[in-house]
């Protein structure tokens, strides 16, 4: 069994995980793996996922420094590095009802740009990663996938946004991935706070 402090380097905040976290995982289900919080920072991410999972579920509570901004995910390519520039990705969402599509972006956008930075304002969001194993190997897989959910309190108040998601790397530049990276497309995270789990399909 892999252990616990091999299995990733949330690098924004040094982050290290309990020994032995994955040493009860079993077959199947969903496994807690740990929370992390940060604050002043200009993303967080999650680098050496575990192979031992198929998919990532990420609970997201994050406030912006700056108004009107959204939050975006890039993948990590098997350096660490983030993956970026146009033709990476494509993303679709409804932000309250209003579909919003783009077949190929440099980032995975997962909400309209309105989220706030004020007293109670920010995002809430589920996001699951699914395909964390891909390989280029087999080309009978999709490459890596991102879905979800979520709220975000715009600046100007009110009743909060909701918002689904999905995004893709796209078939053109499907390369194997090791982690996933938080971000909003202005200023730095306030504070956030992110709890991973891990799934097994067997």
């Amino acid at each position: 069994m892999t252990r616990a402090r091999d299995f990733a380097n949330v690098i924004s905040g040094n982050f290290d995980l309990p020994a032995g976290a994955l040493d009860n995982a079993g077959g199947g289900g969903t496994s807690f793996i740990t929370k992390t919080t940060s604050s002043s920072v200009a993303s967080v991410s999650f680098d050496n996922l575990s192979t031992d999972f198929d998919s990532y579920v990420f609970d997201l509570d994050m406030h912006p420094v700056s108004d009107n901004v959204y939050l975006g995910v890039y993948l990590l390519n098997s350096s660490g590095s983030v993956i970026s520039g146009s033709g990476n990705y494509g993303y679709q969402y409804f932000d309250e009802g209003t579909h919003t599509n783009q077949s190929s972006s440099g980032i995975i956008k997962i909400c309209d740009a309105a989220i706030g930075f004020g007293a109670y304002e920010g995002v809430r969001a589920k996001l699951y990663l699914l395909g964390r194993n891909f390989t280029t190997t087999d080309n009978n897989q999709c490459p890596p996938v991102v879905v979800g959910q979520g709220l975000y309190s715009s600046s100007v108040g009110g009743i909060p946004a909701d918002f689904v998601f999905a995004g893709n790397m796209l078939d053109d530049n499907a390369q194997t991935i090791r982690g996933i990276q938080f971000l909003f497309s202005s200023g730095n995270i306030y504070r956030s706070e992110i709890s991973a789990y891990g799934m097994k399909l067997s």
